[in-house]
Parts: structure tokens; sequence; C-alpha cells
């Protein structure tokens, strides 16, 4: 009797499941597609994965002498010595900027990038990896099966449903449930196939349809916005008839229970432009913050730790992005900052004042203002009358801020809705408890490659800077450009205005004479 041959199906599995056990073994490497399809991770351990395949990408280039590829050579040598999300977000977009590059299989380690993100609790970038689940499962259920991948698909897509809601994103458009919308909703009827035990998948019947109405409304939702005009951040003034109580009520009482701006999210590519113009050589970085107003209706950027060296423009940068954002800022230097004050103080003392943010909201009459806080690092450590590190820690946590208890209010107030930057030269100081609930972003220093175009803008702001109008500072010549180049090989942005501080001497002096 003949033995019957087994099903290709079975087959796969069998193949997929040994693959499985030496992806475990760790002898060998899953990969995009095997993890999309539920292969583990290498050593069946997300950190582990990143660091083989980060040190496997690396040690590939090097060997294959690429040119031109130090910065993405830079982010896979620290994510290989420390894996974590901010990283793998800016080697995604590294890989973006080497599209065009021969031998390099940018889409698919941009997805290997995403499934990462996804796993370390991304809520866009599970979207995204449920979505080309979907795409998986759709081509398997068109040869017969596939029904594992659609459940699979799902799964990723309320995983970021919750994490959206966990992170307090629900009065907006879900930018998750948008892609994951994009990626299965053309597919609808095929889905219901799938779910539908009494249809064939590959025959003739026509579904109900009820899996695109499950997919808009039950997974996802219709989350057009809140309605509302603003954000109430101040609902009521404690103890107001206490000591201190009737000047709280003064200066605050307009504001209790009434509804404050939040800026609207401006047009991005413009804002990336003028950015990319100033910064050339941050693209990484502004693609990276720029990304947290995708899908959104107001300005919110997430704690974000920019770490570089002195002189790289890191503090600049983070005005002009509030500048260009349209959103109000205050910028507050950290050097000398030896205790807590910043949290507050409660009125029953004469130095009774409100918390640094509480402080700003008022100010600007704005619910999600930009608070800067410049060289981070250089703020004291004692804990005689606490730190600012302290303070910041329920800042920095949304769940907390939209529940923080001002002293000198005495009640609480929505401050979730700050956006919080800071700047360190160097990230050692910088507690790790902070560290944690930040976003930390390496931030470069310009190269000689970007010396006209810096030049030319730091030439055009000290005429401005002079009274003059800016288009006096008529454009850098051959022998001005070749004198600033042998003088400044890169690095500081200081250094370089200082050159061109003397460089329109010069300029003047030779007008003179004339």
């Amino acid at each position: 009797m003949a033995r019957a041959s087994r099903p290709s199906a079975d087959l796969q599995q069998l193949h997929f499941e040994r693959r499985s056990k030496q992806v475990i073994a760790g002898t060998r490497l899953p990969s995009e597609a095997d993890l999309l399809r539920g292969m583990p991770f290498y050593r069946d351990d997300v950190s582990e994965d990143i660091r083989e395949f980060t040190e496997r990408a690396a040690e590939h280039i090097r060997g294959s002498e690429m040119a031109g590829l130090d910065s993405l050579l830079s982010i896979l040598d620290s994510l290989a010595l420390a894996p974590g999300a901010e990283a793998l977000a800016l080697l995604e977009a590294e890989f973006r900027d080497y599209s065009g590059v021969a031998d390099l299989p940018t889409d698919a380690r941009r997805m290997r990038c995403r499934i990462y993100r996804a796993a370390c609790g991304d809520a866009d970038a599970s979207a995204l990896v449920a979505a080309e689940i979907a795409a998986l499962g759709l081509e398997d259920i068109r040869q017969g099966h596939g029904r594992d991948l659609v459940w699979r698909s799902l799964g990723w897509a309320v995983h970021s449903r919750r994490m959206e809601d966990w992170h307090g994103t629900g009065a907006r458009v879900s930018f998750a449930g948008k892609h994951y919308r994009e990626g299965v909703g053309a597919y609808a009827k095929e889905f219901s196939k799938a779910f539908d035990p009494t249809s064939e998948v590959q025959g003739r019947s026509t579904p109900s349809g009820r899996a695109a109405a499950t997919f808009d409304e039950t997974t996802y939702g219709s989350r057009s916005g809140s309605g509302e005009e603003g954000i109430v951040v101040f609902k009521t003034i404690g103890k107001v008839t206490t000591k201190g109580g009737a000047e709280v009520g003064k200066d605050y009482g307009r504001l209790v229970g009434n509804a404050l701006p939040l800026s609207p999210v401006p047009d991005i590519h413009l804002v990336r432009g003028v950015l990319l113009e100033e910064f050339p050589y941050a693209a990484s970085v502004i693609e990276t913050v720029l990304r947290d107003l995708d899908g959104r209706d107001g300005v919110h950027v997430g704690p974000t730790l920019l770490i570089g060296p002195p002189g790289s423009g890191k503090s600049h940068f983070a005005r002009r992005l509030a500048e260009e954002l349209k959103t109000p800022w205050e910028m507050i230097p950290c050097g000398g900052l030896s205790d807590g004050m910043h949290g507050g103080a409660t009125r029953k003392w004469a130095t009774g004042e409100p918390s640094l943010p509480v402080s700003v909201i008022r100010t600007h009459r704005h619910a999600g203002p930009v608070i800067i806080l410049d060289e981070i690092e250089k703020a004291g450590t004692g804990r005689h009358n606490g730190t600012l590190h302290d303070v910041l820690h329920g800042l920095l946590e949304r769940e907390t801020a939209a529940r923080w208890h001002d002293p000198y209010i005495d009640a609480s107030c929505d401050l979730s809705h700050i956006s919080w930057i800071m700047t360190a030269n160097t990230v050692e100081p910088v507690p790790r408890s902070l560290r944690d609930r930040c976003r930390c972003i390496r931030f470069p220093e310009p190269g000689p490659e970007h010396l006209s175009a810096l030049a030319q803008r730091l030439l055009a702001e000290k005429y401005r800077d002079k009274g003059f109008d800016p288009k006096w500072a008529v454009p850098l010549d051959g022998v001005e450009l070749e004198a600033l180049s042998a003088a400044w090989p890169g690095g500081s942005i200081r250094t370089l205005q200082r050159i061109v501080e003397r460089l329109i001497d010069v300029r003047e002096a030779s007008m003179t004479r004339c």
C-alpha cells in the first residue's frame, strides 16, 4: 500500500519548527519573514537578537567595504553594546536614508527594526507589524491556509491599541489604527472568509462583510478627537480660605474650569524642511522627533534627552523646534540648580510658589508648552532639599502628569500635554531612573561638509543681530569658504560663530578702506 504524501503545509510547519529550535539554541538568526510568522527571537530573547543582528550587519558592511556608511555603523555598534528603543528608531531612519545603496537590503532591515520596536512596546510599530503579518496571512489564505497568521495579526493590532491607550493618546485619530486599516481594510472580504467556517477560501461565496465593521468600529473604534476646544488643566483650587488661598485664587481663578488651547500640528513637511536647512547634520534626530506628531491633532513631543558635545547646537535645535511648531516655550538652564524648587512649594511657607510647569502654563495660557531643560546633567544631586531629577520623575510619566498635585495650587492639575526636551553634554551624570523615562538621542556634531550651509546661516544671523537686513549678508565667495575651511575642520558651532564674526570684521574693514 503506497504511503500517503504529507501535505505541503505540514512539511512547511515541520521545517518551521526545526528552524525555531535552531534559533532558540543560538545556531541560527531568524529572518524578518520568520519573525513575522511567529518564530522566536535569537536565543528566545529580543535583546540577544538585536545584538546578533547588529553585529552581523556591521560586519557585513565593513567586510564589503561600503563607503559613506559611518553614521549607520555608529548606530549599529551602539545597539550591539546597549539595545534601546530610541536607537532602533534612529537605525530605521538611517536605513531609509541609505535605500539606494546596493547590497544593502534596507526594506527588510527597516521591517526588522519595526519588529524590534514593537517588541519594546511601540504602539505605531506594532500596528505596522500587524499590517505586514496580515499581508502574509492573506497570501497564505489564497493558498488554502493562513488563519494562524490572521489571528496573529489581530493580536498585534489589539496590542497596539492597548499601548496607545496606556500612553494616553485616546483623544486623537489613531496613527496606529490608520496604518493597520490601510494594511488590511482592502481585504476585509477575504478576512471574512477566513473567519466564516461555512465559506470556501477559494470558492465563489460572497462574505457578509462583517469583518470591515469589526476592524473599523470595534478593534480601533472611531477616534475622531475629543471635540473640546482645549484642555482643562486646573479643575479646582484647594483650601481657598486658608493662608494664601485668596492670592492663589486671584492668580489662577480665571483658569479654573476653563479649557486652555493646544497648538495644532503645522505642516510637518515645511517644519522638516526648515530644520534640515538649519541643521543638515541632524537629519536622523529631526526625523525621530517629528515622528511623534504623526496623526496628532495637537503638538506633543515625548520626553526627549538630546546628548551631544558642547557646541553641537542641541539647545538651539530644541528652541527652533518649538518655534517652528508654533508652540510657547521656556528654556531653563539647569547649571547650579541644587534643590527641588521647580516642584513648587506649599503656600503655608512665605516662599510658597507653583511648580515650574504650572507657572509656565499660567504665563502662556497654554496647556501644552515646550519646556527645555538645558544641560540637565549639571543639576545638583544633593538630597537635602530634593533635586530637580526627583521632580521630573512624576512629570515625565503621562499617567502621573495628568494628575500632578501641585503644592501651591493644592489640587491635581493635568500637565500631561507638556513637551519636555532636555539637553546634556554627557549622559553619565543623569540618573538612570530619569534616562529610562526619556527618549535618549545622540545629537551629532556638524562636519566640514556642512560648512557652507552653516556659515551662510550664521552670517545672516550676525547681520540681523547688528540690526541690518539679513539679505545684506552677501553669499560667501570661494576665497572666504577656503579660509573658513582651513580654520574650522568641523565640530563646535560656537567656534564657527567666532570665525564668522572675524570674517565680518574683515569684510567691514575692507569696505571702509574702499
